[in-house]
Order: C-alpha cells, then structure tokens, then sequence
C-alpha cells in the first residue's frame, strides 16, 4: 500500500500561479474527548481552526468544517464527508485528539486523507498527528502527513498541492476520450487498453473515424471559415502562402478542420482528444497541426475559451497526460512535444513539434494577439494534402514536462521541471526550421533520461506542478520519477 511522506518547513514550492482549481475540503478539527482537559486547551485549538480556515480557505472550498471529541460525531462527519462531494479529507490535529476518532472518520468518508498539525510545543499537535498516523498506517490507510506553520507560503503550498491532486483525480473520473483515428505510425507507446484507463482512472474512451471530421468540415458555411482565416492571418506575425503547399485554399482546409473537430468535441461531450492525422488526413484532406494547437489554445476567433486537450498521432496516453496537466493547472493550456534532442553545455533539453503547439506556448498570454504576434504560419515540410505549420520559440519562463509511460504493462509518471529559454528563431535551422520548439533549461540528468524514459512525446505546461504530480501518483499507487530531483 501506498505511503505518503511528510511535508515539513523549507521545502520550495512557488504558490504564486497556483490558481484556478478550488478542490472541496472536508475539515474535520479533531480534539480531546476528556471535557476537563479540552476546556483547559479549547482556546490554543480555536486559535489554530481560524488560522487553519483563514489561510486556506481562500485556496479551497471548505464544504465540511466541523469539531470531533465524540466517536458518533466523527461517524456523523465521515458520513456527512462524503455527502458533501468533498475530494479531500483534512484531519487536523490543533491539539492532542485520540487517533480512533480520525480512523472512524476517514474510514467512512473514504476519501485521501491528510492529517495537518502545527509546530507550537504549547499545543501537542505534533503527537495528535503521529499518533493518527500511526494508527491509519496499521490499518492500511494511505495518507499524507502535513506538519509545519500554515504562514509558511511553502509549506501551505504543499498542503494545496495535495488537494489539488485529489480535486485531479476526482475530477478526471468520468471523463471522456475523443479517440480520432486509432493506432499510427507504429507508436506502440501511443496505444492504450480502454479497459486499465478506466480501471486506473476511470476515463471513458469513444474511437471515432477521423474521416468524420472531413465529412463535418465541408459543412462549414463558407462565411464561418472565412471570418476564423481573417482572424488568424490580421494577427500573426508573418504567413508565408504559397503553392504548393500552403494556399488560401489549404489554410481554409486547416480552419474548416478545426471547427469541425470542436463541433464533434462539443456534440460527443469529450473532455479531451487524440487525434491520429497521419496519413489520411495529411495526405488524403489537410494536415491537422492548426487544428490541434487552435484546440489546445485558451483562444480563438470567438474569444476566450477553455482550452481542450488535444494530442497528435493518437497518442493516448500523451493526451491523457494533457488532461491531468491541464486539471491540476487549473485548466491551463498544455502540448505536446518530441524530445528532439540536448544542448548538453547549456544543460538544455530541445522539444519540438511538427507544429500543432498551442500558440499559447509562443508568449505566455491570455490575449491572442500578444502570442499570435509572435508565430510564423509557413508550409509545411510534409503531407501530400498541404497545410501549413505554427512556427515560434516557447516563450521564457518555467515549465512542467510530464508523462505517463508504460514499463511491461505497469504505468508510470516521468517528471521534469525546467525553465524555458529564449533562443534566435535562426537557431530553428540546426532541427526542423519550420517548427515550433522549446528550449528547456534543466538539471536533468541527459544519460539517464535517455537509458530509462518510456516514449518519444513529452506533455508540457507553464509552471512547476511537479507536487501535485507527485500527489497525483501517490493517489493512484502510480510509480513517480523526477528527472529533476524532487519527492
């Protein structure tokens, strides 16, 4: 069974981006059931719950707080736990509280467990906690231990990145796949079984012929592709048309594409896609790059909008790994990426892709032309059908790199963190020109990346999430390695 390790004091996390997901928290305050001794202590444990629900209760939704001395009220509160639809359960031990009363609780609720004290010798929340915990470990109840000052920015960020994890995994379950296409070129590591996601997951699959979108895309009113192709080309940076391969005739394919896929998405109600692209539709319609990084863009000709996950060449595990990134971000916008290769003096990874980056990616922004600005639309260096590719730098600033990967059937997460980095577009000419690529800055161990990682993709988001990914797979008893150091 799965263990958790204790976050204590001084262990780095940045909080600053950490917004968007509000996970629902049951607060349960366990206290002695002696009643002369929890009147001489009442006051230290007050105290501690208005801190407790002054500095997270900003962070989370508290849909449960409540006070246990008593074993019918520590059932009441694991029955009450789970009718409230919490993700989490927080076990906070502000004093000395006897460890049955949490055992009762979080073996009703049912839900992950974290038990949190605080660091006063005055108050005894420390021997609360161990001895809580002690007692959920005989009895085989994962949990994760939380002792340190909630004033600490690090230490609470390690208690978010906890409920955050948990808000992850219940949101994923239910979810639903868009699986365009099927299995391609020859990416074993692309495949999945249906039936582990949902067993591990619990995500939904619906396999849909690719060629659907091709059906849908000639239905596009003419006027709709039109008023979406003036939107793109009045705000990147440069287009480059031409024939034969990227003609006002092949960018309208590309857009028409892309509005059918997200009228697919919307009518089959798919929280993310896979989308196979090779070679029938590179070569028998129009290449699906524009498609993908419009899909994974938090923008288009309508406006803001949620980005939807999208990977390419049906690599469902890559566009499983999006969507987890993109939950436990918040609903940031994620991509995928070929690892393409290191600049080792630098201690720089180099990712590329053959253009279905979200343009995101290219400045960091909300506002599209801020990013658009910054993206070459030029032909592409492949498919028969034509099409056009998204060509940029990533734009500077930190970066989670994830994925789950697959070692004789058992899945596993791979980590990195790093910094994204400037680079000359000119530097583009040493890999594919035409692509768009990020330069990560990193602490990886390049040898021991290459000897043990499990595919060619690597998933991508802004910021350092690598605690809730780490939360994540200790949820799911899922292997965790971080290429970069790290719990």
């Amino acid at each position: 069974m799965t263990q958790f390790a204790p976050a204590c004091d001084g262990q780095h996390m940045d909080t600053a981006k950490r917004e968007g997901i509000k996970p629902k928290v049951a607060l349960i305050t366990l206290v002695d059931h002696r009643d002369e001794f929890y009147a001489l202590r009442a006051p230290l444990a007050e105290a501690e719950m208005v801190t407790v629900r002054t500095l997270l209760g900003g962070e989370v939704e508290i849909v449960l707080d409540v006070l246990v001395r008593k074993n019918e009220a520590a059932r009441a509160a694991g029955h009450e736990a789970r009718r409230t639809g919490a993700d989490v359960l927080l076990l906070h031990t502000p004093i000395w509280a006897p460890p049955n009363l949490g055992l009762v609780t979080a073996r009703i609720a049912g839900l992950p467990v974290g038990i949190l004290a605080n660091t006063s010798l005055a108050t005894s929340g420390l021997p609360g906690l161990l001895s809580l915990a002690a007692t959920l470990d005989q009895v085989g109840i994962p949990h994760r231990r939380f002792f340190g000052d909630l004033a600490d920015q690090s230490f609470r960020g390690k208690v978010l990145a906890f409920c955050r994890a948990a808000a992850t995994r219940s949101a994923l379950v239910g979810n639903r796949l868009g699986l365009l296409g099927g299995f391609g070129v020859g990416l074993y590591s692309a495949g999945f079984d249906p039936g582990q996601w949902q067993r591990i997951f619990g995500v939904e699959t619906v396999h849909q012929d690719q060629m659907e979108i091709v059906r849908r895309a000639e239905e596009v009113p003419e006027a709709e592709v039109d008023r979406f192709v003036q939107w793109l080309v009045r705000r990147v940076g440069r287009i480059e048309l031409g024939a034969p391969t990227l003609t006002p005739a092949h960018l309208a394919r590309q857009i028409r594409s892309y509005l059918a896929t997200r009228a697919l998405a919307n009518e089959m109600g798919y929280d993310f896609l896979a989308l196979k692209c090779q070679p029938e539709l590179s070569d028998g319609y129009a290449l699906q790059c524009l498609n993908v990084a419009l899909l994974n863009d938090p923008y288009d000709a309508d406006g803001l909008k949620p980005p939807l996950p999208c990977s390419c060449e049906a690599d469902a595990d890559g566009a499983l790994t999006m969507r987890i990134l993109n939950l436990l971000s918040g609903g940031a916008p994620t991509a995928l990426l070929d690892v393409r290769g290191f600049l080792p003096k630098e201690g720089i990874l180099v990712l590329a892709n053959c253009g279905a980056m979200a343009t995101y990616f290219a400045g960091r922004s909300q506002r599209a032309e801020e990013n658009l600005a910054k993206v070459h639309v030029l032909p592409h260096v492949f498919g028969r059908a034509g099409g056009g590719t998204t060509q940029f730098v990533a734009a500077p600033g930190p970066i989670t790199l994830a994925r789950l990967c697959r070692r004789n059937g058992r899945y596993w997460m791979a980590v990195m963190a790093g910094e994204a980095v400037a680079k000359p577009r000119e530097d583009l000419r040493q890999s594919t020109y035409v692509w768009p690529h990020a330069f990560v800055k990193t602490r990886c161990d390049f040898a021991e990346f290459v000897a043990e990682y499990g595919a060619n993709h690597f998933l991508t988001v802004a910021g350092d999430w690598r605690d809730e990914l780490s939360d994540f797979c200790r949820l799911l008893e899922l292997d965790y390695h971080d290429y970069t150091g790290g719990e």
